[in-house]
């Protein structure tokens, strides 16, 4: 299996967590970011449209659990499955009563979740989500006001983003001289990438390039060298057992609904809670309230 990898992507720190390799995440980075970057310069909709593609690349990385604590990879039960549908629907049922609302804690829990995946650089989960509002201010609510079709938003939304954004700019830029004077040149580099892109893309490319190439290709490369540790020999179909039972539903149904909301079929403000109450079980701990009735496996998917 680790044929189909690059070597960089398994490599164990000192704390015997797998990790990927300081910077295996800068090829697929650069490659992502050009693309978009050539999309935005011919047509910034089509650009738009190819970061919607590597949104639904990157899904895959939440179809299986791992512990962090031994080599182990977790095959959701259907009792977890059920349980998940529940969260779903209670989400979707509070974006009913308040779109408005809900997306602040979405937004608020996905700057927690990316926050999480970067265990010396906390502060990108906060730069993802709101750094665009520093030189893309006016798209940046635009897509806010879009999500929720309220146009426009509150006056207070716009303000208290652009607040949020010059905050977190001035914190991420401290860290950046922090470590750069303690010579930690891999957070350095991967801040300056991750700040340069924020800089220079759009909002919805910009996060399309985090979500894809570091976060979602990060986990999964952490993910895979984990049941690597406990199975040696896996192989590329091991692989596609072990994603495919969650990954295969989850991209039938993106896509089905951006294509019924491209047609006009379904609202933007339905798309958007059905997309908001799948992923937020995801980055909430659901799988702590169903711990005892997981299937846990070492040896196969």
């Amino acid at each position: 299996m680790r044929g189909v990898f690059p070597p960089a992507f398994w490599v164990a720190d000192p704390s015997g967590d797998t990790i990927t390799s300081q910077h295996a995440w800068l090829k697929p980075a650069i490659a992502t970011s050009l693309i978009l970057i050539i999309a935005n310069a011919v047509s910034p909709i089509a650009a738009n449209w190819i970061a919607i593609i590597f949104f639904l690349f990157g899904v895959p990385h939440g179809a299986v659990e791992r512990t962090q604590d031994r080599p182990r990879f977790i095959m959701p039960t259907l009792a977890y499955s059920a349980l998940y549908i529940v969260f779903g629907i209670l989400v979707f049922s509070s974006w009913l009563i308040s779109p408005l609302g809900t997306l602040v804690i979405f937004f608020l829990l996905s700057a927690w979740h990316f926050g999480q995946s970067e265990p010396t650089l906390r502060l990108i989960g906060a730069w993802v989500i709101i750094g665009s509002c520093l030189i893309y201010p006016v798209e940046t609510v635009g897509i806010f006001a879009l999500l929720i079709e309220q146009d426009p938003p509150p006056s207070y939304i716009a303000d208290a983003m652009h607040v949020m954004a010059i905050a977190c700019g001035l914190a991420v830029f401290l860290e950046f001289v922090l470590r750069a004077k303690a010579g930690q040149m891999p957070s350095v580099l991967r801040l300056v990438f991750l700040i340069g892109i924020f800089l220079i893309l759009p909002p919805v490319p910009a996060v399309a390039v985090y979500f894809f190439a570091f976060h979602g290709l990060g986990e999964f490369s952490r993910t895979i060298a984990s049941v690597s540790r406990a199975q040696s020999d896996l192989k590329p179909l091991d692989v596609l057992k072990l994603y495919g039972p969650a990954t295969f539903p989850a991209m039938i149904g993106a896509v089905l609904i951006l294509t019924l909301t491209y047609q006009g079929h379904i609202p933007v403000l339905i798309a958007t809670g059905l997309a908001v109450s799948f992923i937020i079980p995801h980055m909430l701990p659901v799988e702590a309230l169903l711990r005892v009735d997981r299937e846990t496996t070492r040896t196969s998917p």
